[in-house]
């Protein structure tokens, strides 16, 4: 097996050590709180990770970051999802994001199926880069906006990304 993607506590010393790509999704305090350490502690050679954390998840259940995952193009191969972020969780979005950062930092920042405006996408970055977050692609919901040469110019300047804006409705279908 190369490829697994899972949802739920996933029984991670079970997978194989020719997994190549680990797709997660952790939607509860108790499945970070399971999960994640082992993450850490798992010889695994993955070329990609990618966790999915929902806004039910609190910032207390994560108590580590993310292992370090290099491709085979030499770039960090760590991507996170948040998905469902609401105008007012953007402290949540910094607080979650840094604190699950590898030491090399992220490949990708998604945020499908999000309902926050402008200012607050200007607020995430900020605050993204405030706690020093690395990361090479922003994928942003929801960001049709005059504001979005501003978020282009915040994306590149403050945190050295490229903002994309997706439009995850296509991948619900």
């Amino acid at each position: 097996m190369r490829v697994f993607r899972g949802h739920g506590t996933v029984e991670l010393d079970r997978l194989p050590a020719s997994l190549k790509e680990l797709m997660i999704a952790i939607s509860e305090d108790n499945q970070a709180r399971s999960m994640l350490p082992l993450l850490m502690t798992q010889q695994m050679h993955l070329q990609h990770l990618e966790v999915h954390v929902t806004t039910k998840v609190s910032t207390e259940a994560i108590t580590n970051p993310l292992p370090d995952v290099t491709t085979v193009f030499e770039k960090p191969g760590v991507s996170l999802i948040l998905s469902n972020v609401k105008e007012g969780e953007e402290g949540w979005v910094c607080e979650v994001t840094a604190k699950l950062q590898p030491s090399q930092g992220y490949w990708r920042l998604e945020f499908p199926r999000s309902t926050v405006t402008a200012d607050g996408w200007i607020q995430i970055i900020e605050g993204l880069h405030q706690k020093r977050v690395k990361v090479h692609l922003l994928w942003l919901s929801n960001c049709n906006t005059t504001q979005e040469h501003r978020l282009d110019d915040l994306a590149s300047n403050k945190l050295g990304a490229k903002l994309e804006r997706m439009d995850f409705t296509a991948w619900e279908k």
